[in-house]
Parts: structure tokens; C-alpha cells; sequence
């Protein structure tokens, strides 16, 4: 649906709930951010780890499944921006287990079985207010492909609440990209 303001024509989105709503955009904190105080929005690719969750089909007998963890890349290895966009594999000898009938998948070493992790780039967005102030914008969540019963992701005794994956950035680029909002690619990404 269009509508005129002054000379100008403008798109009316409809709202989409947790995202966005009375024209603002809604953050991963609830925060609200006004469409009419963004200049501009910046893409960078930022670089994650995927971790591939090994399931327990039957007692001791493990393969890989369709559920993943996500993790932001903590090292100083520089990645450049095709290793982020098509993926690179490694081998790791750290292991996510999701043992029969629980609730939580278990991050441990694994001497006797080397895993495959992925380096993959995703977009940070960054929006540039017109106060000269910056807003980041990452996704939401740590798993992608878990059943709903599986809520916690234990490591070295601690729990973290498994939260699914939502790429809230590729939402908000297509928004600001309807609402005529300049959207580019960092050069330094």
C-alpha cells in the first residue's frame, strides 16, 4: 500500500511482530529504533563458527545430525571475505552430543573422532542514525535445526539456553530497502 506525505510517496509496511512494528524496528533486546532517525545501514560480514551436533541413534552408536551450534570466531586468524561467504572446513577434536532422550546437547572434547567445524561469514548490520550515533545489529540465537525439546547447551559444566537462529540483519535490510533507507557493503568486510 503507498501513501503521500508532501510531495514525497512512500511505502506502508505492515508490521511484523518482534521485528517490526509501528514503523520502528524492533532490536533483539526489544528496543525500538525509528525508521525516520536511520541515515544509512552498513553490511559487514563477521565470522562464526558452525558446529555440527552429533546424535545418539542408538546406545554408544553416534552420527552426525541436522542440528548445528553457532559461535563467534574468538581467534585473531584473519579471514578474508571468500573464506566467510562460500565457508571453510577444518577438523576439530571438540564435539557437540545430543545423547538419546535429553534435553541438552553436551560440548566435550573428542580424541578418538575428529569433527568437521565451518568458518562462515554472516552480515552484522549497522545502522547510521542521523545523530551520528551507531546501532549493531547481529542474529539472534545459537542453534539452527535442534528439536524444540532440546533447550540447553552445556560446556564445561555450565548451561546456555539453546535459542534458535534468526537472521534479524537480512530482515532489516529488506525493510530499510523498501522504505528507499541507503544500504551498503563495508569495504573493509
Amino acid at each position: 500500500m503507498k501513501r503521500k506525505s508532501n510531495s514525497k510517496e512512500w511505502i506502508v509496511l505492515d508490521a511484523i511482530k518482534g521485528v517490526f512494528e509501528n514503523e520502528r524496528l524492533v532490536l533483539a533486546n526489544g528496543k525500538k529504533v525509528s525508521l525516520t532517525d536511520i541515515w544509512r545501514a552498513r553490511i559487514e560480514l563477521i565470522p562464526y563458527l558452525l558446529f555440527p551436533v552429533t546424535e545418539e541413534v542408538e546406545e554408544n552408536v553416534f552420527e552426525e545430525g541436522e542440528g548445528r551450534i553457532l559461535y563467534p570466531v574468538t581467534t585473531d586468524n584473519y579471514l578474508n571475505k571468500g573464506q566467510m561467504v562460500y565457508g571453510e572446513s577444518r577438523t576439530t577434536r571438540i564435539g557437540h552430543f545430543l545423547y538419546k532422550g535429553a534435553t541438552e546437547v553436551v560440548r566435550k572434547p573428542d580424541l578418538k573422532n575428529p569433527h568437521k567445524v565451518k568458518t562462515l561469514g554472516y552480515r552484522k548490520l549497522v545502522l547510521e542514525m542521523k545523530d551520528k550515533s551507531e546501532v549493531d545489529v547481529v542474529f539472534d540465537g545459537n542453534s539452527i535445526e535442534l528439536p524444540k525439546s532440546v533447550t540447553i547447551l552445556k560446556q564445561s559444566g555450565e548451561a546456555t539456553a539453546l535459542v534458535p537462529f534468526f537472521d534479524r540483519p537480512s530482515e532489516f535490510i529488506n525493510i530499510l530497502k523498501k522504505e528507499g533507507i541507503e544500504v551498503y557493503y563495508s569495504e573493509d568486510h
